[in-house]
């Protein structure tokens, strides 16, 4: 009258065999590459796993005249970048047209020249004095707008991180001691 699934007469179960002791684990053989197999026990079947790709990567280094520009993120709404600067160097005076950043002073010392810009202003013709140069110490950061002029001048071995806009190719070059072209 009922399926057997649901009969009420109970039954008596097979004895189930003792668990082997457990066996430490092997490494994959290049024979079962690429599939790293799991097994809970050695009376349990192995499951095929595939490999997880790594999410680690390495930066992309830009070696520059002043130092190098590690790039730790390059991606379609944010960049971030590690700028190493050798004592007695400096970056050209420059701005972005499009690319806004903000700086963080990890270690180091570094005189910061920064000169926001007018509307309608020209930049060629933008005066730049001492009174817009700073004195940037390891823990103060600095955001800079697109438009303003900025050049970073490091007095000793200095390492700032930098995340900005993604634009990492804007750069108009007003002055540069290394004789690169105005535009990248």
């Amino acid at each position: 009258m009922y399926p057997e699934a649901f009969s009420l007469v109970r039954r008596p179960r097979a004895p189930v065999p003792p668990l082997a002791p457990l066996e430490p684990p092997l490494s994959p053989s290049p024979d079962t590459y690429p599939f790293i197999f799991l097994s809970l026990h050695p009376s349990i079947p192995s499951i095929p796993f595939l490999p997880m790709p790594s999410p680690l990567a390495l930066p992309k280094i830009v070696d520059k005249p002043w130092g190098r520009e590690i790039w730790y993120a390059d991606q379609k709404a944010y960049a971030g970048k590690i700028l190493e600067v050798k004592a007695g160097r400096r970056l050209s005076l420059q701005y972005h047209e499009r690319k806004t950043e903000t700086l963080y002073l990890l270690s180091g010392h570094v005189r910061l020249t920064f000169r926001p810009t007018e509307e309608g202003e020209a930049h060629a013709a933008a005066i730049v004095g001492a009174d817009h140069v700073h004195d940037w110490k390891p823990g103060q950061l600095v955001h800079i707008p697109a438009r303003t002029i900025h050049r970073f001048e490091a007095v000793v071995d200095s390492v700032l991180l930098e995340v900005s806009t993604p634009d990492l190719a804007d750069v108009v070059r007003l002055q540069d001691d290394y004789a690169r072209p105005e535009r990248d």
